[in-house]
C-alpha cells in the first residue's frame, strides 16, 4: 500500500482507504471520532474480525487539538502500521 494524501475530504479519504485496505475482513472496519474533555479530540481505527460483534481489535487511535488533527494523526499511524 502506498501513502494516501488527505485532500479536502479527510474523514472521507481516511474511511475509503481503511475499508480498501481490510476489504477482506468479515465486517466493516470503524472509524470512531470523540471529544474527552481533558485531552481533546480522539480518532481510533478498530476492526472486527469476527462476523457477529465478536472481536474488536483497535488497530490506532490519536488525540489531537481539533478534529482534523486528530483524524490526520490516527491516519498517519495507520499507514505506518498498515505498511
Amino acid at each position: 500500500m502506498g501513502y494516501v494524501t488527505l485532500g479536502r475530504d479527510p474523514m472521507q479519504d481516511m474511511i475509503l482507504a481503511i475499508c480498501n485496505h481490510y476489504a477482506k475482513d468479515p465486517t466493516a472496519p470503524n472509524v470512531v471520532l470523540s471529544h474527552v474533555p481533558t485531552k481533546g479530540f480522539y480518532c481510533s481505527i478498530a476492526r472486527y474480525l469476527a462476523p457477529r460483534a465478536g472481536y474488536k481489535q483497535v488497530v490506532c487511535s490519536a488525540f489531537g487539538d481539533t478534529v482534523e488533527n486528530a483524524i490526520t494523526a490516527c491516519f498517519i499511524k495507520w499507514q505506518e502500521i498498515a505498511q
